[in-house]
């Protein structure tokens, strides 16, 4: 079976196909695959894009161009960390003066990008 990547798709850039493992197969758009009928569902390959797009929001913390639930349930992981937590990461403390604790003045700024894609 032939298959063939979109080498552009909005802001995002082909970048290579890899198989069930993660190994890298080829960095070429199209891609020639054998599909054994033996196992479906078995086997699968998965095509990587890199964005290319204008600067992601600070909320975007997963970098899928898109402020959701995923981003949501990062930011709350870190809830009410300071820099000698385990859990404490420099990316979610986004209040305007960066404050060394993971607050209300960061859930402020994420609400502010709710929902945001790049513009």
């Amino acid at each position: 079976m032939l298959v063939t990547a979109t080498e552009n798709y909005g802001c995002w850039r082909f970048d290579r196909w890899t198989n069930e493992s993660g190994q890298t197969i080829t960095d070429l758009p199209t891609l020639t695959v054998n599909v054994s009928c033996q196992a479906p569902g078995q086997q699968f390959i998965r095509a990587w894009y890199d964005y290319e797009g204008p600067p992601l929001s600070p909320a975007d913390f997963d970098q899928s161009a898109y402020v959701d639930f995923t981003d949501y349930e990062a930011l709350t992981s870190a809830w009410h960390a300071i820099p000698s937590d385990p859990a404490w990461d420099s990316k979610y403390d986004m209040s305007a003066t960066p404050d060394d604790v993971i607050d209300m003045g960061d859930v402020a700024v994420f609400a502010d990008n709710w929902l945001t894609t790049p513009q």
